[in-house]
């Protein structure tokens, strides 16, 4: 038993308890009858707490190396959780930047397009206009074709009336 209660400064406590035991040990030899009994009980009694409080304090030494062993762990973790915090910032610091030239290209890129969209819409509104005003050529060529088709029927029956005249002429003289 000396060996588990040694520890905290109870082995003086112990050794004097100890020591009574072995009187009162003695003192029942001597006296015997019923008051060996009552000793023996007392002794017993003495045994017992004795006991008990080893019990206790081996219990508290297992709870002490116990409660040790998970506040080391502890302090582990939440330096482990601390490196991983830090780490953790410096990625969102990361990613927020990255967020950020993100935006500044995306808001570029949207001003190229509204102004991609304007000169589609000004070359939509030429293209009209060409497509009117080649209408208007196209029916002004067609307009030209018929007269022109007109004069050529007109030419070949002047044609016709000179060949017709020329012969009358050649016939007169």
């Amino acid at each position: 038993m000396r060996l588990f209660i040694a520890r905290d400064g109870l082995l003086p406590v112990i050794t004097k308890a100890e020591s009574e035991i072995h009187q009162l040990k003695e003192k029942m030899m001597e006296v015997g009858g019923v008051r060996m009994k009552a000793k023996k009980f007392k002794v017993d009694s003495l045994n017992e707490s004795i006991d008990a409080a080893n019990n206790r304090i081996v219990q508290a030494q297992v709870n002490q190396k116990t409660a040790q062993k998970a506040a080391a762990k502890a302090a582990e973790a939440i330096v482990s959780l601390e490196e991983e915090i830090v780490q953790i910032a410096d990625e969102l610091k990361t990613l927020q930047a990255s967020l950020e030239e993100k935006l500044v290209s995306a808001n570029e890129v949207k001003k190229k397009y509204s102004a991609a969209e304007r000169v589609l819409e000004d070359m939509a509104s030429k293209v009209e206009e060409t497509k009117k005003l080649f209408d208007a050529s196209k029916e002004a060529l067609q307009k030209i074709r018929g007269v022109e088709v007109d004069i050529s029927a007109q030419l070949e029956e002047d044609s016709k009336v000179l060949s017709l005249i020329d012969m009358l002429l050649s016939r007169i003289s």
